[in-house]
């Protein structure tokens, strides 16, 4: 009877405890740009339950709509150099890997950095991210701080950045005087 009491509070027990899924979430500063704007884009992860030593992500974005200009890495926090960079590729980022022994994120969301870009480009363009593969050349997967096992984060990288090739407002003034000065042409020409 002992037995079961214990499996049932047990089960009662482990049904109460929350895990939260590790997350990294790619978050601009707006959704909107026009050409040669820069659009800043934060790196923020959150391994509360399970703290990460790190790991390497894969960057996508469309070459011919956003310049690369800058990434920097939050340094208000402790990330091991020999493990932590950025990847560019022909000048475009390619890739974004950190890492810190005693482990990163485990108490909330940690801003990693942020990524700057200039949007060249108008029509709608996609960022998104992926947890690099293979270890090859490369940080890899996320690896736990506390089991040591390879980490499935959510990534939350749904980024469509809307670049226009004349602001809205900017072009409404420019109508606006361009039929004041057909109005003023026209009136001196009667």
């Amino acid at each position: 009877m002992n037995t079961n009491k214990t499996l049932i509070f047990a089960t009662l027990f482990l049904s109460s405890v929350s895990v939260n899924a590790a997350t990294i979430t790619l978050s601009p500063s707006t959704n909107l740009l026009q050409i040669n704007d820069t659009l800043n884009v934060d790196l923020v992860i959150d391994f509360t339950s399970d703290a990460t030593l790190g790991g390497g992500l894969d960057i996508s974005y469309d070459y011919s709509a956003f310049n690369f200009i800058s990434f920097d890495f939050n340094t208000a926090i402790t990330l091991d150099p020999t493990f932590t960079r950025y990847i560019t590729t022909d000048g475009e980022l390619t890739a974004i890997e950190f890492g810190e022994f005693n482990g990163i994120g485990g108490s909330g969301s940690t801003l990693i950095g942020t990524f700057s870009m200039q949007g060249i480009g108008y029509g709608t363009s996609n960022i998104s991210m992926a947890v690099q593969e293979s270890i090859v050349g490369k940080a890899g997967p996320f690896v736990s701080a506390i089991a040591f096992g390879v980490q499935n984060p959510v990534l939350q990288d749904a980024l469509a950045i809307e670049i226009s090739a004349v602001p809205i407002p900017a072009a409404a003034w420019l109508m606006l005087s361009g039929l004041g000065l057909l109005g003023t042409v026209f009136r001196k020409t009667k």
